[in-house]
């Protein structure tokens, strides 16, 4: 096993503090507090990754005794920016407190999940066959592999429990080494795979709770919470694609079989912000899980904010189409459940089907 003196001791570490000015973090728990003096001030509740490279154990002595080695302090009370930044979800795969803080790997969008999985899936996929090509050796694989699945599988999957992927590597781990190493290989490929789909959990209780409201979807905090966690259940490419067909089910609505098209305005805003999404520069709405009280802040160069509006819009217009037969509230609550409901077909259906 590999000594501590050689391995890149990496720590997440949630910051704490007060709403106006102190923000401090502990890197053991209920350690000491290392206050963080940064500007401007990190958000309460940040997850940061630190590196301690050398650090000789995961204790409060040993942290203590090598931030003052590195410091060169007498009594370290501030932890400097050097030393962390902000965690992301590629910091759970070697970070060696990444299960006390697994509920916020958890909270990780399906692009990032996607990504993860992707990028250090197909490098530990690259290790497993270097493995089977020469010496069969399995060296730390097993417990990477486990660590892996824990981050890209640890969402039920194409009908699995939650806890498949563990069942999967307690079984491989009575194989003999080339066998094992098989299997890693195998269980890797379709955990990748497996990131790169909706969770199935989340869409089924999507399904289940359609936005519901009488007022316009523009002021609807049910239409934009739905959509709020919808958008991080589905990958990009996904949500690029139920926006387009949210804005073709508008064009369908206000003008097969009419004489004058209806809701012109809303529908050619709509195309506007669905072109818009492809175009903007940055993604930031929906990056990261909705709290109390977050509106939406106009931006025409935030994909995410476009993909909100273009959906808006389309339903305005499905409610403008509605509204002769059903009244404005009935209409509003119809055309909500009608993108909605679209969205949700759209990522149940097979891959090989859209």
């Amino acid at each position: 096993m590999t000594a501590w003196h050689d391995r890149r001791v990496k720590l997440l570490a949630r910051v704490e503090g007060d709403a106006f000015i102190a923000r401090w973090c502990r890197l053991v728990r209920t350690g000491r507090q290392y206050q963080l003096q940064t500007r401007p001030r990190i958000a309460l509740g940040e997850l940061l990754a630190v590196s301690l490279p050398g650090c000789p154990a995961p204790s409060d002595d040993a942290i203590a005794a090598w931030l003052r080695h590195a410091y060169r302090e007498p009594e370290v009370r501030v932890l400097r920016p050097t030393s962390f930044r902000i965690a992301v979800l590629a910091d759970f795969g070697d970070a060696l407190n990444a299960t006390d803080h697994i509920a916020a790997a958890r909270a990780a969008s399906a692009d990032e999940v996607a990504g993860f999985a992707r990028d250090r899936g197909g490098a530990l996929l690259a290790e497993i066959r270097g493995a089977l090509d020469g010496d069969a050796a399995l060296g730390d694989l097993p417990a990477r592999a486990r660590r892996f699945a824990m981050l890209a599988a640890g969402h039920p999957v194409a009908g699995e429990p939650g806890n498949e992927a563990s069942r999967v590597l307690d079984e491989l781990a009575g194989q003999h080494d080339v066998e094992h190493l098989l299997g890693l290989e195998h269980a890797v490929a379709r955990w990748i795979a497996a990131a790169a789909t909706p969770r199935d959990a989340e869409l089924a209780a999507l399904a289940r709770t359609l936005p519901d409201d009488e007022v316009s979807a523009g002021i609807s905090q049910a239409w934009l919470h739905w959509w709020w966690r919808l958008a991080r259940a589905c990958t990009r490419q996904d949500l690029m694609t139920i926006v387009d067909r949210a804005v073709d089910a508008a064009d369908e609505q206000c003008t097969e079989g009419r004489r004058v098209a209806l809701a012109s305005e809303a529908r050619v805003e709509a195309r506007r912000m669905a072109d818009r999404m492809r175009d903007a520069g940055t993604a930031k709405l929906w990056s990261e899980p909705r709290r109390a009280g977050a509106t939406v802040v106009p931006d025409e160069d935030d994909a995410h904010y476009a993909a909100f509006m273009a959906l808006t819009h389309a339903a305005h217009a499905v409610a403008h189409a509605l509204a002769g037969q059903l009244g404005a509230s009935d209409a509003n609550r119809v055309a909500m459940r009608q993108l909605a409901e679209l969205a949700v077909q759209f990522l149940r259906e097979d891959p090989g089907e859209q």
